[in-house]
């Protein structure tokens, strides 16, 4: 079943299939449910007031045209100087970019007719928003964001298309806060990691240093952008295989809570406007596109 519901005052759209759900909202395209085999594996926005305001607090906020922290706001993009936002307080940086208070349009929607017995068919909703620049960003492209609920779990894919008539700098990525059974102390996180890289004020200083954090989380806390090199696990007696496609590194953050972590797949490290890691330069007409697969499973 694939139907339109509302979210407060923002429209959304609930996938189930054979008892497992997805619940989206137009307000950002942000993922604000993934229930599998009766276990809610995303800490949800509790209410509409509290997505609007703080999208990036919970659920699943989408990170565009560039994800995490831009320094002071301010980058150079083919000789010329930009000045993004300030919305990070207190470091008075422009961060998880400028798409998370949008409404989006829900431009496909499928799973309406299809049985629900069919093996292999999905549910799924794209969304779409036409970006049409500001003055710190004057770069016109059109992002969409695709929502999918298989039989194995979530697929979630995410592109940006260049619109206008210049090249345009991008990164982009989520802001997931996934939860498995029990304390977060008793979870486990398990992935291959080619180093984290250091920073000066949450912002990379170019350094990377070898590190691994693969292990029972305990009582440390996370804030930190790590290189990764292939799928990533979080698991207890239950747990989520993270299968990503086009997004080389991953952020990780414990909110002041400890009910959750946050799993954040990313093309590009923390300022990569300005160090350029990980940064994509879109020709008009370019299209970049990056995904990945969320599978629950059982120890």
């Amino acid at each position: 079943m694939s139907k339109k519901v509302v979210f407060g005052s923002h429209g959304a759209v609930v996938l189930e299939k054979n008892g497992n759900k997805i619940t989206t909202v137009n307000y950002g395209a942000l993922l604000n449910q993934f229930s599998f085999q009766g276990f809610e594996f995303i800490e949800s926005h509790a209410s509409p007031e509290a997505l609007i305001s703080g999208p990036t607090r919970a659920g699943c906020a989408v990170l565009m045209p560039f994800a995490n922290r831009i320094s002071g706001g301010k980058y150079s993009f083919n000789g010329k100087s930009y000045f993004l936002p300030i919305n990070e307080r207190g470091r008075d940086n422009a961060i998880h970019g400028l798409l998370t208070d949008k409404v989006w349009d829900v431009i496909c929607l499928y799973g309406d007719e299809a049985p629900e017995e069919s093996v292999g068919e999905q549910r799924k909703v794209i969304y779409g928003y036409d970006f049409p620049g500001i003055g710190g960003y004057p770069f016109l492209f059109h992002a969409e964001v695709e929502y999918a609920l298989g039989d194995s779990g979530l697929h979630v894919g995410l592109s940006v298309t260049n619109t206008g008539n210049t090249p345009l700098p991008l990164s982009m990525g989520t802001h997931p806060y996934y939860k498995v059974d029990g304390r977060l102390k008793d979870w486990v996180i398990d992935f291959d990691s080619l180093g984290r890289f250091l920073t000066k004020d949450m912002i990379p200083t170019g350094e990377i240093v070898r590190e691994n954090p693969s292990g029972k989380i305990g009582d440390r806390s996370f804030d930190g952008c790590y290189a990764l090199n292939g799928d990533l696990r979080l698991y207890n007696k239950r747990g989520l295989l993270i299968k990503m496609t086009g997004f080389p590194y991953v952020q990780l953050y414990t909110p002041p809570s400890r009910t959750s972590i946050a799993i954040e797949p990313m093309t590009g490290i923390p300022d990569a406007f300005n160090n350029g890691i990980g940064l994509k330069k879109l020709a008009p007409g370019e299209k970049f596109q990056a995904s990945y697969d969320v599978i629950p499973f059982e120890i």
